[in-house]
C-alpha cells in the first residue's frame, strides 16, 4: 500500500506531500513531492525528490523538477547524488535565494552528523539555462542560515567542544565571498575569547581579540 502525507509549507510556502510504502521492511521505494515557485513571473513547478527509506532515513538518489503544464516529462533531473536524513516529509530539502537573484535555489542536506555542522549539497537556479546547477563552493557552508536583507549567508560550525566559528558569506556572482568570521573559544571560568577577522584591503585580517564573559553554555 502507498501512503501519502501533505504538510503545510515550513520554507515560504512549501508544500510537500511524501509518497511511501507502508511496509514494515527495512528498505522502502520513497517519493516526495514539493510545490514551490521558482520566480514570481514563473508558474508554479513541482520538486520531486526519488529514493528509498532505510532505517527510518530518506535516502535521496535523483530529483527531478516539474512544469505544472507538463506533468509527465520532468523539465530536469538531477542524479549521482546520494543523502541520507531523518525527515520523511521532505528529506530536509530547504528551496530559498540563496545568492539573491530573485530566483529559487535548492540545497539538500548530505546526512545528519554526530555535531550541529549539518553539511548540504546545493544547486543555484540559472535562468539563462533555465537549469538548477549544482554550486560547490557553497558546499564549505554547513548549518547555514539566509540573512535576505542583509544578503547574507552565515554559517555555524563546532570545531570541538568550548570553539565554535560563525562565517559570513555573500555571493558574488557564481563565487562565494567569506566577508567576516567570529571565533568563539569558552573557558573553565566562564568566559570566552572571540576572535573577528574581515576581509579589508584585499586580505583576511583580526579586527578584534577580546575576552568576553560567556553568558551560557557553548
Amino acid at each position: 500500500m502507498i501512503h501519502a502525507r501533505v504538510l503545510s509549507g515550513m520554507w515560504g510556502g512549501v508544500m510537500a506531500i511524501a509518497l511511501h510504502s507502508a511496509s514494515a521492511a527495512a528498505q522502502d521505494d520513497l517519493r516526495i513531492h514539493i510545490h514551490t515557485q521558482i520566480h514570481p513571473d514563473f508558474p508554479p513547478s513541482a520538486v520531486v525528490l526519488q529514493g528509498e527509506i532505510r532505517d527510518q532515513q530518506a535516502e535521496i538518489r535523483r530529483i527531478e523538477i516539474y512544469h505544472t503544464s507538463d506533468r509527465t516529462t520532468p523539465h530536469q533531473r538531477i542524479t549521482g547524488i546520494a543523502t541520507r536524513f531523518p525527515d520523511l516529509s521532505t528529506a530536509g530539502l530547504v528551496i530559498e535565494d540563496l545568492n539573491f537573484d530573485g530566483y529559487q535555489d535548492l540545497r539538500l542536506p548530505e546526512f545528519l552528523p554526530a555535531s550541529p555542522n549539518i553539511p548540504y549539497l546545493y544547486w543555484l537556479y540559472n535562468p539563462e539555462t533555465a537549469q538548477f546547477e549544482r554550486n560547490h563552493a557553497l558546499e564549505m557552508i554547513t548549518s547555514p542560515v539566509v540573512d535576505s536583507e542583509r544578503q547574507l549567508i552565515t554559517s555555524f560550525s563546532r570545531v570541538n567542544a568550548v570553539t565554535y566559528v560563525i562565517s559570513d558569506y555573500r555571493m558574488e556572482g557564481d563565487r562565494l565571498q567569506l566577508l567576516q568570521e567570529r571565533t568563539e573559544i569558552y573557558d573553565r571560568k566562564g568566559r570566552k575569547r572571540v576572535i573577528v577577522k574581515m576581509w579589508q584591503d584585499g586580505e583576511f585580517v583580526i579586527v578584534s581579540d577580546r575576552l568576553e564573559p560567556a553568558t551560557a553554555d557553548p
